[in-house]
């Protein structure tokens, strides 16, 4: 009876353990599947400042929100750079979810934030603009590419519309809604 009680005993413990490491396991999925979402994020982020860094090499005209955004990705780039280090570090530890949870801890963030909200330019429609777009056929799911006509007979082509209402303008450039005359699909 006693080695059935000593079994019981075991098994319980054993199933803690299980518990345990399939939390960690779950833990450790999801935080592998952020790092590389946040790796795709950056590298997209990096080419659109290279292609900025390069327009300003040549000397071409940049926006204060492109240089902005130049600055926010260098920042990233150096955070990262000693997490890259480490990676090399051959030691069966891993290392970089070790960095992350003490940056954490203490205040700093290792990994690299999402900078593209700097560059995104949008303006909300006229009610009455929005009002024709309801007739539109949407080009995909919650928008619509028009082509937009100024009252200064400018024509905005292959413009994204989300929603029926939010215009999403090319990261320099301004409009005055009050301006468009009429919205084709």
């Amino acid at each position: 009876m006693k080695k059935i009680k000593t079994f019981q005993t075991f098994n319980e413990g054993f199933d803690k353990v299980s518990l345990y490491l399939q939390s960690v396991l779950k833990k450790g999925g999801k935080f592998a599947s952020d790092v590389w979402e946040a790796t795709k994020v950056e590298g997209e982020e990096t080419k659109i400042a290279v292609n900025i860094l390069s327009r300003m090499i040549k000397g071409q005209d940049v926006t204060e929100k492109e240089k902005q955004f130049l600055k926010a990705q260098s920042g990233d780039i150096v955070r990262i750079l000693p997490l890259v280090a480490i990676s090399g570090i051959p030691i069966p530890v891993p290392i970089t979810p070790l960095l992350v949870m003490l940056g954490k801890k203490y205040g700093f963030d290792f990994l690299p934030k999402d900078n593209r909200e700097i560059l995104k330019n949008q303006v909300e429609l006229p009610e009455e603009i929005s009002n024709q777009l309801v007739n539109l056929p949407e080009s995909g799911m919650g928008y619509h590419v028009v082509d937009l006509i100024l009252k200064n007979d400018r024509i905005l082509t292959a413009r994204k519309v989300l929603n029926g209402k939010y215009l999403i303008l090319h990261p320099d450039e301004t409009i005055d809604t009050n301006e468009i005359e009429d919205i084709v699909s």
